[in-house]
């Protein structure tokens, strides 16, 4: 079992820079307390994305921090062009030493992709085929590519990434088709939602991964045991009462952000919990106090099969001493619990 940060960074009352610095602030803490990654979403045109490019951000933390695996979570590869994703992605990689980790996919809202001009209809095909376009560029020394939507000719590929024979990938995943996809390319997955809905996910993962080994062997896959991981915000204090009183009102906040273009075209998500209690009663939300969230982090484990918890440790108007405090309280009094699991 291990521990992950997750991070949207959505805006506060507060200039940018100071959320950038808290975030790094956090992130360090992190990695003194023994979390083995940090994963930034990409959101763009909502208060859910104050970093909109996430490679910027991540080559920032880079700088601070020297163990912590480094990536994103995920790269909406409908609105890149794949050429200069492959440079980007070597960048990264050398910047860290070897720490970047690639996530994938095609995004959650067809808002965002819809302002690049693309047509959500078509954003799981982009999605396909500029990973196979990155991936062969990240591997080959050419790189000839004849598809519906690039078509590329013998472009030298000076940039090679560190890691051999490219970062490893993670995606977010549920269904079973994506859960197929991610398991021939070797990707470590994390499912979304309440238990009984990410077991669903994990059982299949583990099927899915032996199905596909001989297509991970003929790729080249650097990836031998997946991580099969769960997200969850995240918030812990002294107490119980504590904990509620904070994170009530930081999770309206975070719900606003994050519906904040669907409700814009008048609709809205239909799995997204709109409260907090909601959000509880489904497991995708935890807070309380050391013992509590032990309690029910532990459930998530043994309930979902998964061996990786990725937290959204800020967010909404939660506030950064508060949670540099949940992560302190987390670091010593959560963490040292599940050492040996």
């Amino acid at each position: 079992m291990k521990f992950g940060l997750f991070d949207h960074i959505d805006r506060r009352d507060e200039a940018p820079g100071t959320t950038y610095a808290g975030r790094i602030e956090m992130a360090v803490a992190a990695e003194k307390a023994g979390f083995y990654g940090y994963h930034l979403a990409e959101h763009h045109w909502t208060p859910l994305g104050m970093a909109p490019s996430p490679g910027i951000f991540l080559a920032s933390l880079i700088q601070r921090t020297t163990k912590l695996r480094i990536g994103s979570m995920v790269h909406l590869l409908p609105v890149y062009h794949p050429l200069r994703l492959i440079e980007e992605i070597c960048m990264l990689d050398h910047l860290s030493g070897g720490r970047f980790d690639f996530g994938v996919g095609r995004g959650v809202s067809p808002f965002e992709i819809g302002y690049f001009g693309i047509n959500a209809i078509e954003g799981y095909a982009r999605y396909e085929e500029t990973l196979d376009i990155v991936l062969k560029g990240l591997t080959s020394d050419t790189l000839t590519h004849k598809g519906e939507y690039y078509q590329f000719h013998g472009v030298p590929m000076e940039m090679k990434p560190l890691q051999k024979p490219y970062p490893p990938l993670w995606a977010g995943a549920g269904s079973p088709s994506s859960l197929d996809f991610c398991a021939e390319r070797g990707a470590h997955v994390v499912a979304l939602g309440p238990n009984v809905a990410v077991k669903a996910a994990a059982d299949r993962y583990k099927d899915s991964w032996e199905k596909f080994a001989p297509q991970r062997k003929e790729r080249g896959c650097p990836v031998d045991k997946p991580f099969i991981g769960h997200s969850l915000n995240f918030f812990v204090a002294e107490t119980d009462e504590e904990a509620e009183r904070i994170a009530t009102p930081a999770f309206a906040r975070y719900h606003d952000s994050l519906v904040h273009l669907w409700l814009k075209w008048r609709t809205r998500p239909a799995l997204i919990a709109g409260d907090l209690a909601t959000a509880r009663k489904g497991g995708s939300t935890v807070i309380g106090s050391p013992a509590t969230v032990r309690e029910l982090i532990e459930k998530r484990f043994s309930e979902t099969g998964t061996n990786y918890a990725m937290l959204e440790m800020a967010w909404g108007s939660l506030g950064h001493e508060a949670e540099m405090r949940s992560m302190e309280l987390f670091a010593t009094e959560v963490m040292p619990h599940f050492a040996d699991k």
